[in-house]
């Protein structure tokens, strides 16, 4: 995850990267519960084929390998060292080779200005100073540049359990609000409000098609209650936000 840390914040993140189970269920929770919101936030990427495509946080680098695998030209930052080394093993298996992996803060980039076509956040901000991570993706955005977040929300309905025993919780995040998203951002769009409180069920020792079919049954019921109802959106699980530069 892309930020400026403590270094008992990145020994943090260093051990939890070395974890297969750890890297699983965040997996499982940024990409594959989420799926709505994420094919959401990679429409609005529109086509990356020959794009220079920023990847702040790439984490396990499962996200890397599809964008690369789009056609993007990638090039992926964290500030853990294992999450770079788990993200280079992981573009070698796939057979990946347009991919620049690099250890860096995602709050003083060292890009020169107008560098990149996207910048695409999943989940990294609330690590973050948000302003300085912002200021940098303007700066280093090409004009007419799309830079794509996709959020947890501060205020979402149904966050415990989740964030008391999360092990996310001892890197102190700093969830963004929807005042945040409204004055950093041109659109956004939220997602999943009832359906989290069903989350727990892909941590028991039931069918994970069964948990995924009452999660995204529900799903269906937040979208028109979102879109119904506006003054719930704060209220979400995740947000998306994009602008153009």
């Amino acid at each position: 995850m892309g930020g400026i840390r403590t270094e008992k914040q990145n020994d943090f993140w260093d051990s939890t990267w070395i974890s297969d189970q750890f890297k699983d269920e965040t997996e499982m929770i940024d990409r594959y519960i989420p799926k709505v919101s994420v094919e959401y936030s990679y429409k609005l990427l529109g086509d990356v084929k020959g794009k220079k495509l920023l990847e702040i946080g790439c984490g396990s680098g499962y996200q890397t390998v599809e964008f690369c695998q789009k056609g993007a030209i990638v090039t992926a930052i964290d500030l853990s060292r294992e999450s770079i080394n788990g993200t280079k093993q992981r573009c070698m298996q796939n057979n990946i080779d347009n991919a620049e992996v690099e250890q860096m803060s995602a709050e003083v980039l060292a890009y020169k200005d107008n560098s990149f076509d996207r910048i695409y956040i999943n989940k990294v901000v609330l690590h973050t100073d948000k302003q300085k991570v912002l200021q940098e993706c303007r700066r280093v955005l090409k004009k007419d540049g799309v830079l794509v977040v996709n959020e947890m929300l501060k205020q979402w309905l149904f966050s415990f359990p989740y964030r008391t025993f999360s092990p996310y919780r001892k890197s102190k995040p700093k969830y963004i609000t929807m005042a945040e998203v409204k004055s950093g951002f041109v659109e956004h769009k939220e997602f999943y409000l009832f359906s989290t409180f069903f989350l727990f069920l892909f941590y028991l020792k039931i069918s994970k098609k069964i948990a995924f079919g009452v999660f995204n049954s529900i799903a269906k019921v937040d979208e028109a209650i979102l879109k119904v109802f506006p003054c719930l959106r704060k209220f979400a699980w995740l947000t998306v936000a994009w602008l153009r530069k």
